[in-house]
């Protein structure tokens, strides 16, 4: 069972993250304030993310995607078909927001998404798994893809030893009838404010 997340977390100023509640979250959920090599290497071990963007308002349009690429240059990358509606939304509202629960990680990122043609980018990152969605291949003139910036980002990293950590904390806790002591083991937040 993996323990739920601190709710106060979630709390964020109206208007979208700012540098005051990076340092709430920091000192408050003892988070550890991370760079985006650290953020980057955390996107790394996941392999499909749920990718939020604005449609008609007020509604939010959410389906899963498979991360293809995490890079220090552009940041997220991920491939879809040219004409699919997601397209319109990032080219109308480029803002999009990115959650992940996998394995024992959990994810909540804010970012600026970006759609691109790249035939080089399509011969560096083809997977024969893609021909499901682009039949005619490389060459498919479908084939598009969402590279996304991270500007704010939380995660909760309770997989192996984090969550042997975090085990041992709340069976003590537990034991002498007490909540658990927060750890910024394996608790970071980013924000692009700050680098």
């Amino acid at each position: 069972m993996n323990p739920t997340p601190s709710p106060k977390a979630s709390t964020l100023s109206p208007n979208g993250p700012q540098s005051s509640d990076l340092e709430r979250l920091s000192s408050d959920d003892s988070a550890e304030i991370i760079d985006e090599k650290k953020l980057h290497e955390f996107l790394g071990k996941l392999e499909t993310i749920m990718l939020a963007t604005r449609g008609a308002p007020p509604n939010v349009h959410a389906r899963p995607m498979r991360i293809v690429k995490v890079d220090s240059q552009d940041g997220i990358w991920l491939v879809t078909r040219l004409t699919s509606p997601k397209i319109a939304e990032i080219e109308r509202q480029p803002n999009v927001s990115i959650i992940s629960n996998e394995a024992g990680r959990y994810l909540s990122l804010q970012g600026t998404a970006e759609v691109r043609k790249d035939q080089q980018k399509v011969e560096e990152l083809w997977n024969e798994k893609w021909k499901v969605w682009f039949p005619n291949g490389k060459a498919d003139p479908e084939i598009s893809f969402i590279v996304i910036r991270p500007t704010f980002a939380e995660y909760w990293d309770m997989s192996g030893a984090n969550f042997l950590g975090y085990l041992w904390r709340a069976t003590k806790a537990y034991a002498q009838g007490e909540t658990p002591e927060p750890s910024k083991e394996g608790h970071g937040v980013f924000s692009k404010d700050r680098h």
